[in-house]
């Protein structure tokens, strides 16, 4: 799963009642992805481990047939290239990778909390708040703030 296509990791303003009510389901269901992955890894490590033990004694006993004397070296590359062994390996990679993304999901989802927790003490504090004033206000006011500064110019003269 892409991050940037996931909605739910927006942070909408303009909606943090709504935000804030998702925020732990949606950290939920990232944690629970995270575990099943971690979970996948630690599966296929095993299996791996355990393909290569079974392969230690195989290996062993071909090599002691054809060989005087058998090394760890060649134990070792007989196990490393055997298809099965790559292709375990091919796919504990691709679980790390998702593993890992899943994991920077969760921090994102955990930083996007603590936006969360800014923006409504933004909020709290009238950040946010607009100003109730009305075109109409507006130029009045400006109106008349330039005849002061007439009436302050013309004042000063005067002296």
């Amino acid at each position: 799963m892409n991050l940037s296509k996931d909605p739910r990791f927006e942070v909408d303003r303009r909606a943090l009642d709504e935000q804030w009510e998702q925020q732990p389901s949606v950290f939920l269901e990232y944690a629970e992805r995270l575990a099943e992955a971690n979970a996948d890894v630690d599966r296929l490590k095993d299996k791996l481990d355990s393909l290569k033990a079974r392969l230690d004694g195989e290996v062993r006993a071909r090599l002691s047939a054809s060989v005087a004397k058998v090394t760890e070296a060649m134990v070792t590359a007989a196990i490393t290239n055997d298809a099965e062994v790559l292709a375990i390996s091919e796919d504990l990679r691709e679980a790390r990778k998702e593993a890992a993304i899943l994991k920077a999901e969760v921090q994102a989802l955990d930083q996007r909390r603590s936006a969360l927790e800014n923006l409504v003490r933004l909020h709290g504090q009238e950040y946010y708040a607009v100003p109730t004033t009305t075109p109409e206000d507006r130029a009045e006011y400006n109106k008349n703030r330039a005849n002061s500064r007439v009436r302050k110019a013309m004042t000063r003269r005067r002296k």
